[in-house]
């Protein structure tokens, strides 16, 4: 609910810690000398936000059931078993909030007098809302595992349905027949089928059903009678060789659902007969997609296990391939500007998939009294979208085909303008000379782009497509300990890289909404400071500096120290006397150092107005005590 001064709290703790970095005090103090809450009519008191705004009030009760049975037909065919099962959840949510109002008071020294904004208003039910979700699940499936000799075999036959319901929504249902069947023969040769026929509510009758096989081998070296005993297992204590190839369904279309559906919708009207009888219009809304089907994904993957010298060392590698077809998407810039009607989306999409795992493990027992251990992982995924409906005669560098979901157009900055005669040897960027729209001048301290295209201006033909996604590309982790006696210790380490964000607002910008600034802001392009600043001029023209570059382009790269832990376990005769089974005491942390590009913000807030609350850093003293 919005206040007289602006902030809005139904996003939760967003604007509250928004505000907490954004706001700044050269206005307004947090308290007048009298003790009152300072602030005007356009500044908030964020004191007074946390102490006098009342509450919110959340009831939650859920329910969750499940019955499964399961009956045992030996007497038809040795290891076939009939299972069902039953499921319900019911999970409601009532919330209520409360809220009172402040005022605030702006001090003037000159006169000494206070002005009151806003007023007092005692506690007051404001809204509230109940939301329910209800969900049940029916399967039914025919089980049948066997071993002959150095053979086994397994089969599954499986149907299921689910419906779930959210407060008076029409119900959401999927429903589907799995068929597994595994065979492994004396540990050393692995295979499995898979076959699902999946159905989902979001198709049309006729493109409702999609069926998806995936097939598995697997193969494990060091259970071959011909190595048993040689020098081979002696070192590779476990050596498995795996490949899999498989599709898989996604039914998931966003918000909307039955797009397959013409929906029509209330629109203008017209008098009809004497007096005020009005009869409303109706109009075709957004185009059915009446061919719309599910996204189907192939899976690839070849991956090898290894345990090195008894567990000494540890290696595990994947190498994995996805190719996903028929993603759903907006075919708005395909669409031809003399069609006047709005389509649903379309499965136009391709995108493709790729990278590896590692997990790396060593343990060592030095002596009967110290022992370490070391466990790494690293992972590597990037994405190529294949296939988008990108505008036609769209640059090829400015497509989203080609380059990695979420990739950003912008201007490549290559350097602050320093002097005029380096604006006028440079490719012209002001609207006046065909530059970049609504940019009317250009001054020293403020931006300066590259050419892309080498035509000699700087407009929109020179943005490109740049940076990194969201999502990083690689992931990696170390975990450390080590035991001594009675002393335990452990550390993780966790990083990311190749990881993009855009900054803009409070994060990016001086003064942004006249609030505050962060030290980077103070070493701004002058004059005197020329060569050596780190931001550009104060006050420069923004459809030139936040015309969208790579100067506000942010790095979502970081290592951070996870968590640490130290912990000492007494022995058996200590505990003795207190007649328990153990005891340990331990001291931990979460959240320790962060190394990060990003200076200002936490690196996983990744918001471009670093709404988000970061991870809290904590420190915890326990003691596990079992009798």
């Amino acid at each position: 609910m919005n206040d007289f001064f602006g902030l809005n709290f139904d996003d939760g703790s967003w604007e509250l810690y928004r505000a907490s970095f954004a706001l700044g005090g050269r206005f307004t103090p947090v308290f007048n000398p009298d003790g009152s809450l300072a602030g005007n009519s356009s500044r908030t008191n964020i004191i007074g936000d946390v102490r006098d705004r009342g509450f919110y009030k959340e009831l939650r009760s859920v329910l969750e059931m499940s019955i499964n049975l399961e009956y045992k037909l030996g007497f038809i065919m040795e290891g076939l078993s009939l299972k069902g099962q039953l499921a319900f959840d019911d999970n409601g949510t009532m919330n209520r909030n409360y809220e009172e109002r402040f005022s605030v008071y702006e001090y003037d020294l000159a006169t000494q007098a206070y002005t009151q904004f806003g007023e007092d208003r005692p506690l007051y039910y404001a809204w509230g809302n109940i939301y329910d979700t209800r969900k049940t699940y029916y399967e039914l499936s025919l089980n049948y595992a066997r071993d002959f000799g150095n053979h086994s075999v397994t089969a599954l036959l499986l149907g299921n349905r689910d419906l779930k319901y959210i407060n008076e929504d029409t119900p959401y249902a999927t429903e589907g027949i799995v068929g597994r069947a595994t065979y492994n023969y004396n540990r050393r040769y692995l295979a499995e089928v898979n076959v699902g026929f999946n159905g989902s509510e979001n198709f049309s009758p006729q493109k409702r059903y999609g069926l998806f096989p995936a097939f598995a081998l697997g193969w494990i070296i060091t259970n071959e009678p011909f190595l048993q005993n040689t020098g081979f297992t002696n070192v590779f204590t476990n050596l498995k060789i795996r490949g899999s190839l498989g599709w898989v369904g996604n039914d998931k279309i966003g918000s909307d659902r039955f797009i397959y559906l013409q929906q029509y919708e209330e629109a203008g009207g017209a008098y009809f007969g004497i007096g005020d009888n009005w009869f409303p219009g109706i109009r075709q809304g957004t185009i059915a997609n009446m061919n719309v089907q599910w996204e189907v994904a192939r899976k690839q993957n070849i991956g090898i296990e290894t345990d090195i010298l008894n567990g000494l060392f540890g290696l595990t590698v994947d190498y994995f391939y996805e190719y996903r077809d028929n993603i759903l998407t907006t075919v708005t810039n395909t669409r031809p500007d003399y069609v006047g009607a709005e389509f649903s989306a379309a499965n136009v999409g391709i995108v493709e998939n790729e990278g590896f795992e590692m997990e790396f493990r060593h343990y060592y027992s030095v002596s009967r009294d110290f022992s370490y251990y070391v466990r790494g992982n690293f992972s590597y995924a990037h994405n190529t979208v294949l296939k988008k409906d990108d505008a036609y005669m769209t640059l090829d560098y400015q497509k989203e085909e080609g380059y990695s979901i979420g990739t950003s157009l912008l201007y490549n900055a290559i350097g602050i303008f320093q002097t005029y005669e380096e604006i006028y040897d440079s490719p012209p960027q002001i609207s006046q000379l065909g530059g970049i729209p609504g940019n009317n001048y250009l001054y020293p301290g403020d931006l300066k782009f590259e050419d892309i295209n080498n035509d000699g201006v700087i407009n929109r033909y020179d943005q490109y497509r740049t940076g990194y996604s969201y999502v990083p590309e690689i992931s990696y982790g170390v975990t450390v300990g080590f035991n001594y006696r009675n002393f335990d210790a452990s550390a993780l380490i966790q990083g990311v890289a190749r990881a993009s964000f855009w900054k803009n607002w409070e994060i990016m910008w001086h003064f942004s909404n006249n609030e505050n600034v962060f030290p980077k802001h103070w070493h701004y392009w002058t004059p005197e400071t020329s060569g050596e600043e780190q931001y550009v001029r104060l006050y420069g023209p923004y459809q030139n500096n936040e015309a969208g570059s790579t100067y506000s382009l942010g790095s979502g790269e970081y290592v951070r120290l996870k968590n640490a832990e130290v912990g000492y376990t007494f022995s058996t005769s200590a505990l003795n006397r207190i007649k328990a089974e153990s005891l340990r005491i331990y001291l931990s942390g979460v959240n320790l150092i962060l190394w990060a590009k990003e200076p200002y913000i936490d690196p996983d807030n990744r918001h471009q107005r670093g709404g988000s609350m970061p991870p809290l850093k904590s420190y915890n003293l326990g003691i596990n005590l079992n009798f």
